[in-house]
């Protein structure tokens, strides 16, 4: 690269099993991670100085008061939450999202932050607003919604801007993150080719949790939901996907964008199985009413720094919610209850720091 890195850098990642030796190997050694253990201490992790690793004991001592509701982010993706938050009390410049999984290529980390030295930016937009990452007409990252594979997201047009990016989310291959019922009747490419090295989004993206970098302000309105339950179906997979929505819709009416492309890590867990398909079944369902609260919510939030406004989105999405209570099955709404109070949870544990 062409360029000084002048960013304070922390990669972050949710571990629920000791990651592979690749992984490890190709982990960037210059740069602090910081581990959120979900295995409870069973880690086998390197001895390295600037690997910070929170078991639950250490998880109970940073959050207090809040550890209790914490618990039910505990054996899910979203359980990283808490490594932003550190990431961002630590006054990290930029905060690395990684997998234990996802092994990092050669420039993983100039690849992410260069994104954000550019004055000007290729954009990539379409009619309905919404962009598929992987650029095909079969294959659609997960996340996407069924009813937008259409024409209208299919036919792209790129344009230049001189926005900010604040958050560039990498792509994957070997195993590449696509909705597990898609998976059943073929199987799937193990990688796709990328017509961009990097372009930024006039609408919206899928936005998978398992290889970005973020800019430290955004990280108060950047919020994995936790997992719920519809009856006896556990809903899950969905953490990052419905925490990006809102993400990119308060990253809009702030004037940022949200990029994607390289870095491309090497996916090495396959996730497709029933379960997997039995956790992503209601995503599908609810993801049109769980929309359609968050697009209310957010048009009443006035442009401000991201921790306001997402403290005003929680509000309103609580107050939106209600409005709808009797104008859907009452599973749903419940649900939506437990997911609104865990985006106030989320605000109160900013508002503490």
């Amino acid at each position: 690269m062409m360029y000084s890195n002048p960013y304070k850098i922390a990669i972050t990642s949710p571990v629920p099993a000791t990651p592979t030796q690749k992984f490890l190997n190709a982990l960037p050694p210059k740069y602090d991670w910081i581990v959120i253990d979900d295995s409870n201490g069973k880690l086998n992790l390197l001895k390295r100085g600037n690997i910070f690793s929170y078991d639950y004991l250490r998880q109970k001592k940073v959050l207090g008061r809040f550890y209790d509701r914490f618990v039910d982010f505990h054996h899910s993706a979203a359980c990283r939450n808490l490594a932003h938050y550190l990431a961002y009390k630590e006054g990290y410049d930029v905060v690395f999202s990684l997998d234990y999984d996802c092994v990092a290529p050669r420039g993983f980390i100039d690849e992410h932050t260069s994104v954000f030295f550019r004055k000007k930016q290729k954009m990539i937009s379409s009619k309905s607003g919404w962009v598929n990452p992987l650029g095909s007409k079969k294959w659609f990252s997960r996340g996407f919604p069924y009813r937008e594979r259409r024409k209208e997201s299919i036919d792209v047009s790129v344009t230049t801007t001189n926005k900010r990016v604040v958050l560039n989310m990498g792509l994957w291959r070997n195993v590449v993150d696509i909705n597990a019922i898609d998976k059943v009747l073929s199987k799937p490419p193990k990688k796709f080719k990328a017509a961009y090295d990097h372009i930024s989004v006039n609408g919206f993206i899928p936005l998978c949790g398992m290889n970005n970098a973020f800019l430290r302000e955004i990280i108060p309105a950047y919020f994995f939901l936790p997992n719920f339950k519809i009856g006896d179906c556990v809903v899950s997979r969905h953490d990052d996907i419905w925490g990006g929505y809102i993400l990119q819709k308060l990253v809009h009416k702030r004037g940022d964008l949200i990029s994607f492309g390289k870095p491309v890590v090497f996916h090495e867990r396959e996730s497709y199985r029933p379960k997997a398909l039995y956790h992503e079944h209601y995503i599908h369902i609810l993801e049109p009413y769980f929309y359609e609260i968050v697009d209310a919510a957010v048009e009443k939030v006035k442009r401000n720094t991201y921790l306001n406004m997402f403290a005003d989105f929680s509000e309103n999405f609580e107050i939106e919610l209600k409005r709808r209570k009797g104008k859907m099955p009452s599973p749903y709404y419940a649900a939506f209850v437990y997911l609104s109070d865990s985006m106030n949870l989320w605000k109160q544990i900013f508002q503490k720091f």
